[in-house]
């Protein structure tokens, strides 16, 4: 009887210690790194007096932000790209752009919630492509710009690993196209789907 009680209080004692040692390896080191990689899927759209049919792009990108546990905010690098077609009977016309957002993201934590809202912004910088085909004829212009993007949306924790979410983005640069300034930023709206690590 006095041995089956210390087989279950050394049994109990190992349990216990099992169960401290699983808690204690899933606490927070503030020095390990964790981020989000996630590809996106939208749609952007430009100003409609300096893009005319081309104003409404598809966009794909690919969202990556990373930091350390003790940091307060994720360094982001983002990359975009859109363009669209319109054809009339004479003139093919192409627009393009690619988007490359720099800056910080502050994620959120919502006790309880599979949501994690965030906000973010930096330094934008925007290349775009502009060609007119009208037969044989062809005017291409294609520029640089650096401006600001402001961004927020959310991810939906499907399991620990594996997110959803929405991410809407504003960004603002300015260029020469045939001889006359345009937005070459606009708004961006698309669904994103990725990993946490």
């Amino acid at each position: 009887m006095k041995n089956l009680s210390i087989k279950r209080g050394a049994l109990s004692a190992l349990i216990l210690f099992s169960s401290f040692n699983l808690q204690a390896s899933e606490e927070v080191n503030p020095y390990d790194w964790t981020g989000n990689v996630s590809g996106y899927v939208g749609s952007k759209s430009l100003t409609r007096g300096d893009w005319n049919n081309l104003d409404s792009q598809g966009s794909i990108g690919l969202l990556f932000d990373i930091k350390k546990q003790s940091w307060p905010v994720s360094i982001v690098f983002d990359v975009i790209g859109s363009g669209d077609v319109h054809k009339t009977d004479s003139l093919k016309q192409t627009g393009i752009t690619r988007e490359l957002d720099l800056g910080v993201r502050k994620i959120f934590d919502v006790n309880g919630s599979a949501f994690k809202p965030y906000i973010g912004g930096g330094v934008s910088v925007i290349t775009a492509e502009i060609k007119n085909k009208s037969n044989s004829l062809l005017l291409k212009e294609k520029k640089d710009a650096t401006g600001a993007w402001i961004g927020v949306g959310t991810y939906y924790e499907v399991t620990p690993k594996l997110n959803v979410g929405l991410d809407v983005r504003y960004s603002k640069a300015k260029a020469n196209f045939f001889e006359e300034e345009r937005e070459i930023g606009g708004l961006n709206a698309g669904l994103t789907f990725g990993y946490h690590f």
